[in-house]
């Protein structure tokens, strides 16, 4: 009995509803093909059909899963890449790069104790239970630090340097 394709064919398509037909098409040839292999091996499957839609199902579901990982401004819109990039999607912008680089300069400006804090607790993931015990200091004073260097960075953003006073 051979591989029913328009049996694969609808099976893909309902299961997987927005892809495309040259992938469709595809893992198709590509399930006959390892169906064949399989034949030529002599390991030939009980229900050649119902491997066939095993094997389709996991190639279908791999592409599927590869192709989530990208964008493809043909298929995501009428416009391409412009409403992406107005609607704030997931494209990484240059103004995101610079904002990523202007972190490092906001930690060198501020004081030592406070960049210290920021750096641990926001880049490195550390929490402020973990920051104090290493630091030798009470959490309700660590919390407090925090706030301290949270508006000292957000001073130094908005001023372009650190008040003359700490707050």
């Amino acid at each position: 009995m051979d591989i029913d394709k328009s049996e694969l064919y609808r099976m893909i398509t309902r299961t997987f509803p927005r892809t495309h037909y040259d992938d469709v098409h595809d893992v198709i040839q590509a399930t006959v093909a390892i169906e064949w292999e399989c034949l030529q091996t002599r390991e030939a499957p009980v229900n050649r059909q119902a491997y066939a839609t095993v094997v389709a199902r996991r190639m279908m579901m791999k592409m599927v899963h590869h192709r989530q990982r990208f964008v493809y401004p043909d298929r995501e819109s009428v416009h391409g890449w412009e409403t992406l990039q107005e609607e704030k999607g997931c494209l990484l912008t240059e103004q995101q790069t610079e904002q990523d680089l202007d972190i490092q300069q906001v930690l060198r400006g501020l004081p030592e104790k406070y960049a210290i804090i920021l750096r641990r607790h926001y880049l490195e993931g550390a929490s402020l239970r973990v920051i104090a015990e290493e630091m030798n200091i009470a959490a309700p004073a660590m919390r407090k630090r925090h706030q301290r260097a949270l508006t000292l960075a957000r001073a130094y953003v908005r001023h372009g340097a650190i008040p003359a006073e700490d707050p």
